[in-house]
């Protein structure tokens, strides 16, 4: 072999680090190594040339964004210069590919539904079970695995591209400039930040901007803490439960739970024993949801407990022994507890915590099957499971029947009867939802699967008059949250009217029918039904809720929580106060961003509506109602 070591070294082979350049000027394999930079730089930021800037204040944080990332790429071209082993080069350059692609793919999710990657990766934690949240948005996990295995594409492409391009030095002198140069990135970008803290627009900007960083935490003197009160202990709750005397001859109850159902869904043509229900029973016409995401609201509704808690309550196992609180009242009071569900009650413990271990639910059926996705399926064998029950249970027993229907959920199944409503979408596509038209089309299939509820609910209401049990059963509708149909804000990813707005209808033996014009939630369903059902023995303090049996109406205000815990709406009498919110194990903090009407348009100038409306004290109210004795 050969001995190198007596050459020049200019023309000594190194293979570890090939075309070092070493003098002042940029070499070639230097410019396409900038290019390089700049390239990815460019793609990572690509968003830019299509968002249109409305404001001086979006103007400003879009350039806040751009400084961002461009301080992110000049410290990886920093690094890249300073690090010797070729494979720590490889792997940065594959992971800013990786970054850069994120970006894109964050700013295709702002698109579709105005939620920026790291909320939707709160909503998919919320839900308990990521892969099956991903199922029920329409990906299946073999495209789940796609996605991944494309970013390990991208990361290997941009290791390898960067890898040809050489190794490149940058003297002490380029390499002052290059310092310089960073600092002012720092220095703007940090110092245009604690300029912009003071603005209740800066807590937004991570809902507008893809992969944008804040720094800081607001400086809006607004922001406000609330200590919240400890959850009831089970002994607490057991004491209460040996005061509660079983009823004498109470009504049967049919409680109908169903999913992302809009209360404008209510109509004559389209769901016609739904509308004859609000016509016949309470209808309260300004309800609102928990929360905008399912497990958040049944969180409220079935556990009688704080939707903002559900992450700390999945992970207790002090109430393992206990059904819900407000099944436990109900078999105190007498009822046969009955579940037939649709949809996966497995999900986040909602089994464990929904029967507990003892007898208190006396049956259950589930009829989701993992194999399958045919939500129209399970509804009628969800139906078929309550009818087999309806003809066998004791007249004299008072029975409660849990009925969960899950055919609006998305993407919206019904059976080819019930396609009322034409043209429609055949398969929903989540790409092309980019277009109002394109939604129409959807909004027309979920409407369908709209009427395909309505009929299933129609047959258990037929078995009820046909045991003769229509006067003596109370019946309950209501659902976890709406859904939207708008450009950017597809299914239930924004906090908006169609997304807050809920069916709670009340059809109660004795009690005429009407309208019910009062500010309702799901806190108030179970106090309400408990108020006319006449069980008494449980002190106020032991409820989330309270009853707005009429002439109540519980507590006139409501709290809307986005599913990523990080935004809230409360709304009040005659404004809507939209808010950053962080969640601890023992605080809340509430910071306003905008106040709207109730058509969700701005109310300018933001502090002065603030100023005129008790929105601390009702936050209060909300946040600690029922803890306190």
């Amino acid at each position: 072999m050969p001995d190198e070591s007596n050459k020049p070294a200019s023309t000594r082979s190194d293979h570890a680090s090939p075309r070092i350049q070493d003098n002042d000027r940029l070499s070639g394999c230097q410019i396409s190594a900038v290019r390089y930079t700049v390239g990815i730089y460019l793609l990572s930021v690509s968003w830019i040339f299509w968002y249109d800037p409305e404001t001086p204040q979006q103007l400003q944080a879009s350039l806040s964004a751009l400084l961002q990332n461009a301080l992110i790429f000049g410290v990886y071209f920093a690094l890249d210069n300073v690090l010797k082993k070729p494979g720590l080069r490889f792997a940065l350059a594959g992971f800013v590919a990786v970054f850069a692609s994120i970006c894109i793919a964050d700013t295709i999710l702002l698109q579709l539904l105005s939620t920026p990657m790291t909320h939707v990766i709160s909503i998919l934690i919320a839900t308990g079970s990521p892969l099956t949240a991903l199922t029920w948005a329409g990906i299946s996990l073999l495209q789940a695995v796609f996605m991944v295995c494309l970013l390990i594409v991208i990361y290997f492409a941009g290791g390898y591209a960067h890898r040809f391009l050489g190794r490149y030095a940058i003297t002490p002198h380029v390499r002052q400039r290059v310092a310089i140069f960073f600092l002012i990135l720092a220095s703007g970008y940090v110092g245009e930040q604690v300029i912009a803290r003071s603005s209740s627009a800066y807590l937004s900007r991570t809902s507008v901007f893809p992969m944008y960083v804040r720094l800081f935490p607001s400086r809006l003197s607004t922001a406000y803490t609330i200590r919240m009160d400890p959850p009831l202990t089970e002994t607490q709750r057991a004491n209460v439960l040996n005061e509660i005397k079983p009823l004498d001859h109470p009504p049967h109850v049919l409680f109908v739970l169903l999913e992302s159902f809009r209360d404008d869904l209510i109509d004559p043509e389209l769901t016609p024993n739904l509308y004859r229900l609000s016509q016949e029973g309470l209808h309260f016409t300004r309800a609102n949801s928990e929360a905008i995401l399912t497990s958040l609201s049944w969180n409220v509704l079935l556990m009688d407990r704080p939707s903002y808690m559900f992450h700390f309550d999945v992970r207790r196992t002090d109430y393992e022994s206990q059904a819900a609180w407000p099944l436990e009242i109900l078999h105190a009071a007498g009822y046969r507890i009955q579940i037939s569900s649709s949809t996966d009650m497995e999900v986040n413990h909602y089994m464990r915590r929904l029967r507990g271990t003892g007898d208190t639910v006396d049956r259950f059926y589930m009829a989701y099957t993992p194999s399958e996705t045919m939500r129209n399926v399970w509804d009628n064998l969800a139906t078929e499971k309550l009818l087999e029950w309806i003809t066998e249970f004791d007249d004299e027993t008072p029975q409660f029947m849990l009925y969960q229907l899950d055919s609006t959920h998305w993407d919206y199944y019904f059976d080819d009867a019930d396609a009322v409503v034409t043209p429609y979408s055949k398969i929903v596509r989540p790409m092309r939802l980019t277009s109002q038209e394109e939604l129409d089309l959807v909004y027309a299939r979920y409407r369908n699967a709209a009427r395909h509820v309505d009929n299933n609910l129609g047959r258990v209401l037929q078995a009820i008059v046909d045991r003769g049990l229509d006067d003596h059963t109370a019946i309950i509708v209501v659902s976890d949250h709406g859904e939207s149909f708008h450009v950017g804000k597809v299914g239930h990813s924004v906090l908006q009217h169609d997304t807050r707005s809920i069916p709670i209808i009340m059809r109660l033996p004795r009690m005429e029918g009407s309208e019910q014009p009062a500010l309702v939630s799901l806190r108030n369903v179970f106090p309400t039904l408990f108020d006319y059902l006449g069980i008494e023995g449980i002190p106020e303090h032991m409820m989330l809720g309270s009853s707005a049996l009429p002439p109540r109406y519980g507590e006139a205000i409501t709290l809307t929580i986005h599913g990523s815990v990080k935004q809230a709406d409360l709304t009040l009498n005659d404004i809507i106060i939209h808010f950053d919110m962080r969640v601890e194990e023992n605080d809340i903090t509430f910071t306003p961003l905008t106040v709207l009407d109730h058509e969700d348009q701005p109310l300018l100038p933001m502090e002065e509506h603030l100023k005129r409306v008790p929105w601390r004290y009702a936050l209060d109210r909300l946040v600690t109602s029922g803890r306190k004795p």
